[in-house]
């Protein structure tokens, strides 16, 4: 699969668990990511933003990941890009390290879906503060899990499990968690 053709069936998928979403997180959450302006396209390329959380009249940024068919219970992030342009790691990394007001995710969704574009389950989802997914990171890059891609990027995957023993906030559901009480 192309990137346009994930961004295009993750986009339409998001609907399927945006109610559900709603109901475990505060305010509203509104999409931004296809959204067709150079404002958009800027969270977008720059800072990694696809959605806005809108709570208490106040907004905070949101990135958000789908993938299908089976639920891994793990953010992935690209760390390593093919054409060694900047990785979402990268610029996330710096904007948290650097302190000067770069924009970056207040929260980092990752949603697991039964198919693609025509999803009917949400299988797993986790919500966490994005500075405490990279502090997690970067204390423990080591045992961090990596995979190469075919295409030739590399991810790391840093799954919701390990954030809950490290006492991350971060909230999990799903139909596979649906007898858990969170």
């Amino acid at each position: 699969m192309s990137f346009t053709n994930d961004f295009s069936d993750a986009n339409k998928d998001f609907s399927l668990f945006r109610n559900e979403l709603l109901s475990h997180i505060k305010g509203d959450l509104i999409d931004i990511e296809t959204k067709d302006t150079e404002l958009a396209k800027l969270f977008d390329q720059y800072s990694g933003i696809d959605a806005v959380q809108v709570v208490n009249r106040q907004l905070r940024a949101v990135a958000i990941r789908v993938q299908w068919g089976k639920a891994w219970d793990t953010f992935t992030i690209r760390y390593k890009r093919k054409n060694g342009s900047k990785t979402e790691y990268q610029k996330r990394a710096e904007a948290i390290l650097n302190d000067r007001g770069y924009l970056y995710p207040y929260l980092t969704i990752q949603a697991y879906l039964d198919k693609r574009g025509d999803a009917t389950s949400l299988l797993s989802c986790g919500v966490v503060k994005t500075k405490d997914l990279y502090q997690y990171m970067f204390a423990n890059m080591p045992l961090i899990q990596t995979k190469p891609c075919p295409e030739g990027n590399t991810f790391l995957y840093v799954s919701f499990e390990e954030l809950e023993r490290d006492k991350a906030n971060i909230l999990v559901f799903g139909d596979k968690f649906s007898k858990r009480v969170a």
